[in-house]
């Protein structure tokens, strides 16, 4: 699926102001477009308007074996003690609805001395996965309130497989397989780093082209800023952005006379660079793989180049 389309799994009862998709590392729902990400760590998300925290989301993975009351009180006893907040159980709201039908709905309301508001423990039966969205105030969570709209977007698997990073202006999709093991957001530099098993991606963006690109090709750039090996050649590919991409196969073993496809060792570098230029960026993909493999995991990496940041 392209990444531009990445909401069109979402809940039926899309509210109208909720134009801005927001999805990282499991977890996917749509805000207002004036919302934007104050706070973001691997399992944790605080969302903003105007510095003013608007709903924030932590998350975890359920044991396969462990009971689920076992593991709720567990999850809502640590994230009180993390959120500095203490939960209180609600009865479930008449007309409510599970934003799908492997979910299952918890209400709370919580305190943390000062404030109140509301939120919802989700759990799916599915991936086994648990969420605790916390709201900063008092909601009504009856369709078609903005609130209810927004938990009916929230999904935490897709069908396709595959999952959704959807932060700060990136909009991609990579295999669910792919675990992520660092990431940094700086200013005019983002960096996210997956792997798997023997196999690594690493997502980079680098902006304003404009500025960065003046006086220095996108070649020169790329080698300044990702580490490459000496062999290999960047080459421009026939695209709609100006785009360089690089393939790297480790030297022939010594002392062997098989051919040379036969002859490498199992590693291959991949890296694709482009330009874009609708949102004065420079987006770059460096693959280490297995040799078979590190194709096939270009192919799945769907980077939208045209999102603006």
């Amino acid at each position: 699926m392209n990444p531009s389309d990445i909401s069109a799994e979402s809940g039926s009862r899309n509210h109208p102001k909720l134009s801005k998709t927001l999805a990282w590392n499991g977890v996917f729902l749509q805000v207002p477009e004036a919302w934007e990400i104050s706070g973001i760590e691997r399992n944790h998300m605080i969302v903003s308007q105007e510095d003013l925290p608007k709903i924030e989301l932590t998350w975890m993975q359920k044991p396969s074996r462990a009971p689920l009351e076992k593991v709720v009180k567990r999850f809502i006893a640590v994230s009180q003690k993390q959120l500095g907040i203490t939960i209180t159980e609600q009865a479930a709201r008449e007309g409510t609805q599970s934003p799908h039908p492997t979910m299952d709905l918890f209400f709370f309301e919580w305190t943390d001395g000062n404030r109140t508001g509301n939120g919802v423990l989700i759990h799916c039966n599915h991936c086994h996965r648990l969420t605790i969205l916390r709201i900063y105030s008092r909601v009504n969570w009856i369709s078609p309130s903005l609130y209810s709209s927004i938990l009916d977007s929230f999904r935490d698997h897709f069908e396709s497989e595959e999952t959704r990073w959807s932060v700060f202006g990136l909009k991609l999709s990579l295999p669910e397989s792919m675990d992520l093991k660092s990431f940094a957001f700086n200013p005019g530099y983002f960096r996210l780093d997956f792997t798997q098993q023997k196999s690594r991606i690493t997502l980079y963006s680098w902006g304003p082209a404009t500025f960065l690109l003046s006086g220095e090709s996108l070649e020169s750039f790329v080698r300044k800023h990702i580490q490459l090996p000496d062999h290999g050649l960047l080459k421009p590919m026939d695209s709609d952005f100006p785009e360089l991409f690089w393939e790297f196969h480790p030297p022939l073993l010594p002392g062997h006379s098989l051919p040379f496809k036969l002859n490498r060792p199992d590693r291959l570098t991949l890296c694709r660079v482009t330009h874009d230029k609708p949102a004065n960026r420079i987006l770059g993909i460096l693959i280490e793989a297995p040799g078979p493999l590190a194709h096939d995991l270009l192919k799945q990496v769907n980077v939208d180049i045209s999102a603006r940041t």
